[in-house]
């Protein structure tokens, strides 16, 4: 038997008999809308991740995770205070810094009557949030003078401490457990720190060379395993040497003291055997030939020179060139043939020149910067002159400039480069710190990097990594707010990301801007779109409890709020507005005349203004986006033409891959009448008389076979919003003459 999902064996080509079972997916699929509610801040904190979204519901969720409310400009916080009081409760936030923000840090010291640092804690974040940040280390509750236990607590304000306990261990490993216990957790008990992470201050203290190796260059040091930091200066001495010119004058046991290269001891080589570099006839013999080769007799000699006649005088060797140099360990002045492969007898020679052939390591040296490769000689114990040398170093030291921090028994010393066979190996000896020290330290040295923020910072770069606005990107936010940014050239590029990402930005201008300052910013930046929303910048004061202070806030906090809390078929028009207690002109006792608002309303813009139309309260007084078309510049038409968009966007590309049939049609089809049937059963869609509010056209007559044969299936939808009631317009007649139809029933309300 066989049971399979449908599609997946081919039954027309069944060869085994065998029953088959065919698992039949639903065929009618449903679309659940995507939220609506989740709202996105771009701004400045002093704690939390840094251009990574980090969702918060509410004020206290916000200085949970990114520190308290602050006063400075492009703080968050006080636009998620503000879009709280709206009732907001889903806020994806992102961290902006200008690149000097810093953590910090604290060392937590052992027992010595020097201390020494037995680990290094950094705050998990940047910001100064990370300097209230207190650690204690106290004995473990289960500790016991004979197996001492340790417990480390991390305490912030206004927060739950974190506690790891019954941390043992004796030496290094002691602080390597405590290390780990901050980092990795301690199992189920107790999760890894949320406060800071922890870096052993373990440094190393001296290398041990314990084998040489050979190299032609400088080799480079570091570390593998745990650990960084350390700064380890190789000295090397010479191993080997061959030599690259024999130089003349040389004799067995001469020393050559090389020159060149940063040396506290210079490499002294000595002579081993010397070889022929030139000679003199001094008898020619009698019956040679050109070609035939003499054998010298002479000196002390491991191979002997080899000579080869060159040219006759008659009989007599006349020249001769040195086939063979041999190898000395005593010179001669003078030569007897030895042997010959012919037949000629006779033939002496005078040595005239003698040079190097080999050498040995005499004084092998120091040297922290190696001379040039060939090394040339600086100085002889004989007279001989231009022997150079190619030298291979071995390392004969290390020294540690910095010991770094951080290494523990992971820890091994590496040798890379330097050419030749290579080889050297050591060993590291670290520090030894004693028992942890029971005290209390306080974190310090915790940086915002809010002092050079600007408006660009927030909106941040498209490329990976994504920093600022782009940091939201597949998110879910649907209405976004970069805190405090007011530069009209950035409109449109916000735009183009609400376009993107189907979210409506929310825009304003500088605190103090006019009504024609605000229109000719928009209109000079060509910002027409239904995807942004830009308010003039009449600013809003705010009771802040969070500093005691009445200060004036930007509209984009509560506008983003009202706006992300409410149906995406609902307008913020006339929606009251909480927490704002005046507006730059209410608080300076103006009001807007009629034209005023009119000048807002045909530029584009909106405003938060008290009175409304509704009473006296605060509320977006037009509820629309800055788009120039009156059939789309309603803030409802954006939020409800994303979130049907984004919805079907959802789940419809499971129709892509299927065959397409006229059953898949109907299928495809049926998704989308549902789905639109349940928004005009909601109450999302519809029209003032009840009559269909959408219309979804997927068969033949839309999909010809021309067009399906490349692939294409095509729905065209069309979709009736509801029309917010912008102008109530109540036609009155009074007078003493007017005369009304008097009704025979009373009608009854329902």
């Amino acid at each position: 038997m066989t049971v399979l999902p449908q599609g997946n064996y081919n039954t027309n080509a069944l060869t085994v008999p065998d029953l088959y079972i065919q698992i039949v997916a639903p065929q009618n699929a449903f679309i659940n809308g995507i939220p609506t509610n989740i709202m996105g801040a771009v701004g400045t904190a002093s704690w939390g991740p840094v251009n990574s979204p980090l969702g918060v519901s509410t004020v206290n969720d916000y200085i949970q995770s990114f520190g308290p409310i602050l006063t400075n400009k492009y703080d968050m916080g006080t636009h998620v205070a503000m879009a709280c009081l709206q009732g907001a409760n889903n806020i994806k936030c992102v961290r902006v810094t200008d690149g000097t923000d810093t953590a910090a840090s604290v060392a937590v010291l052992d027992t010595a009557g020097s201390p020494a640092t037995g680990l290094t804690l950094n705050a998990l974040y940047t910001g100064e949030v990370g300097n209230t940040i207190k650690a204690t280390v106290s004995a473990g509750t289960s500790s016991t003078v004979a197996t001492p236990s340790y417990k480390l607590t991390l305490a912030i304000p206004n927060g739950s401490p974190e506690i790891f306990d019954n941390i043992s261990g004796s030496g290094a490993t002691i602080w390597e457990n405590m290390t780990n216990a901050v980092n990795l957790g301690q199992g189920a008990i107790r999760p890894p720190s949320q406060l800071c992470t922890a870096s052993l201050a373990t440094y190393i203290s001296s290398v041990s060379v314990t084998a040489a190796g050979s190299y032609a260059t400088l080799p480079t040091l570091g570390t593998t395993g745990n650990g960084s930091g350390a700064v380890l200066v190789p000295t090397m001495k010479a191993v080997s040497a061959t030599v690259a010119a024999a130089g003349t004058g040389y004799v067995p046991a001469d020393t050559i003291t090389v020159t060149g290269g940063t040396h506290t001891v210079n490499s002294i080589f000595e002579v081993a055997t010397t070889k022929l570099v030139s000679v003199a006839v001094d008898s020619g013999g009698s019956n040679y030939q050109v070609g035939d080769t003499i054998v010298l007799a002479g000196g002390t000699a491991t191979t002997a020179a080899i000579l080869t006649v060159e040219t006759v005088s008659g009989t007599a060797v006349a020249t001769v060139s040195i086939s063979n140099a041999g190898a000395y360990t005593a010179n001669a002045a003078s030569f007897t043939q030895a042997a010959t492969s012919g037949v000629g007898t006779g033939a002496t020679f005078d040595t005239t020149v003698w040079g190097v052939n080999t050498v040995t390591v005499d004084t092998a040296g120091a040297y922290t910067a190696l001379p040039s490769s060939p090394v040339a000689q600086g100085s002889t114990s004989g007279a001989g002159t231009g022997c150079t040398l190619t030298v291979l170093w071995g390392l004969l030291s290390v020294a540690v400039s910095a010991g770094g921090s951080g290494y523990d028994s992971t820890s091994a010393l590496s040798v890379t480069g330097g050419g030749g066979s290579g080889g050297a190996t050591g060993t590291l000896s670290l520090s030894s710190p004693l028992a942890p020290a029971l005290s209390t330290y306080t974190l310090s040295g915790g940086t915002n990097g809010n002092n050079n923020v600007v408006d660009n910072t927030l909106i941040g770069q498209d490329v990976v990594p994504r920093k600022g606005m782009y940091a939201l990107r597949n998110s879910g936010a649907s209405v976004i707010d970069l805190c405090d940014v007011t530069d009209s050239t950035t409109y449109t590029t916000q735009i183009a990301y609400g376009l993107s990402e189907g979210a409506e930005m929310i825009m304003t201008g500088a605190a103090g801007q006019s009504i024609s300052a605000a229109i000719t910013a928009k209109q000079t930046v060509g910002a027409d779109s239904y995807a942004g929303k830009i308010m003039i910048g009449d600013w809003c004061y705010f009771n802040d409890p969070y500093n005691n202070v009445l200060r004036l806030v930007s509209p984009q906090g509560p506008i983003a709020g009202i706006i992300s809390v409410l149906s995406p078929e609902q307008s913020d028009l006339n929606k009251p507005l909480y927490g704002i207690t005046a507006t730059q002109t209410t608080y300076a006792n103006q009001t807007y005349s009629p034209s005023d608002l009119q000048l807002i309303a045909t530029g584009g813009l909106d405003v938060i203004y008290n009175p409304s139309p509704g009473g006296q309260y605060f509320a977006a007084r037009f509820g629309r986006n800055c788009s120039s078309n009156a059939a789309v510049n309603g803030d409802n038409y954006t939020r409800l033409t994303n979130y049907i968009a984004y919805s079907l966007n959802a789940v419809m590309g499971q129709f892509v891959g299927q065959l397409q049939t006229a059953s898949l049609q109907l299928q495809a089809k049926t998704t989308l009448q549902a789905f639109l049937g349940n928004l005009q059963r909601l109450g999302m869609i519809g029209t003032s008389d009840g009559s269909p509010a959408y219309q979804v056209v997927l068969d033949s007559s839309n999909n010809p076979q021309s067009r399906v044969a490349l692939g294409y299936m095509q729905a065209d939808v069309k979709v009736i919003y509801l029309s917010v009631v912008q102008y109530f317009v109540i036609n009155i007649q009074g007078g003493q003459s007017v005369t009304i139809q008097k009704l025979a029933t009373v009608p009854v309300l329902s």
